[in-house]
């Protein structure tokens, strides 16, 4: 019997060699891939625009792209021509599409967003309107065990939000 051991030793150091190396290999696969973060290149975005139409007919588009798109709103005052945006409960997958970084960390787990903001329009001589996008927008987690961590993490905007009120407006 140690016969047998000591003839299959020397196959069984290589094995165990080998299969250390690949253990060890994974774990630093799995190292380096976690601890390069990716980078985030937003292109600049306008956040007002000036358009060539009455203060009214600019107003009636604004309230239609918050009604259609089902935008939360706090406060809609035509005479000073400010709408306050007060979203409470974005989905998770909307929340995403205007955040361009995701501030939630590693074993955490987004449960929706919030928009808050403002759009006023202005009217300027000779017949133009002008209209300005003020809105953040922050991402809610949780982290469960045993028992709950929440958190709230605000998130630069993408520009996908502007970029769509302000072409409603055209």
């Amino acid at each position: 019997m140690r016969w047998l051991i000591f003839k299959h030793w020397g196959e069984f150091m290589k094995l165990f060699k080998f299969i250390k190396y690949i253990v060890s290999g994974t774990i630093l696969a799995l190292l380096f891939s976690c601890a390069a973060a990716p980078t985030v290149v937003v292109e600049p975005f306008d956040t007002n625009k000036t358009y060539q139409a009455s203060f009214d007919d600019t107003w009636k588009k604004l309230v239609r792209f918050f009604s259609t798109n089902q935008i939360g709103i706090g406060t809609l005052e035509k005479d000073s021509g400010i709408i306050t945006v007060n979203n409470e409960r974005l989905s998770t997958n909307l929340i995403k599409t205007y955040c361009a970084d995701w501030p939630v960390g590693f074993l955490w787990q987004a449960t929706g967003g919030t928009a808050r903001g403002s759009v006023t329009l202005m009217e300027d001589e000779g017949g133009f309107t002008t209209a300005n996008v003020n809105i953040t927008f922050s991402v809610n987690s949780q982290y469960c065990y045993q028992g709950c961590s929440y958190s709230v993490d605000m998130c630069s905007s993408n520009g996908s939000f502007e970029k769509a009120l302000l072409a409603s407006l055209e």
